[in-house]
C-alpha cells in the first residue's frame, strides 16, 4: 500500500527525529533459507541518518558487516 518508506525511515520516524542524536543504526537482511544478505542502505536513508544525528550505520553484506560512520 502506499504510502511505504524503506525500514531504515521508519525507524527513525517512529523512534523521532529528536531522539536518534548520537545513535547507532543497524540494518540487517536474512533471507528465508537464514542467509545474511546486503543490506546497504539507499543514499537518502543514509542523507536523513546523517540528517537526525544517527553517527554510525553498520549493515549487513554477503560476506559480513560494514559500517557508515558520519
Amino acid at each position: 500500500k502506499w504510502p511505504f518508506c524503506h525500514a531504515e525511515a521508519h525507524s527513525m520516524v517512529s523512534l523521532g527525529f529528536d531522539n536518534c542524536q548520537n545513535t547507532t543504526l543497524y540494518v540487517v537482511r536474512v533471507y528465508r533459507n537464514n542467509e545474511i544478505a546486503l543490506a546497504k542502505p539507499c543514499i537518502e536513508c543514509a542523507r536523513l541518518a546523517k540528517f537526525v544525528g544517527i553517527k554510525q550505520i553498520y549493515y549487513t553484506t554477503d560476506t559480513g558487516y560494514q559500517c557508515i560512520y558520519h
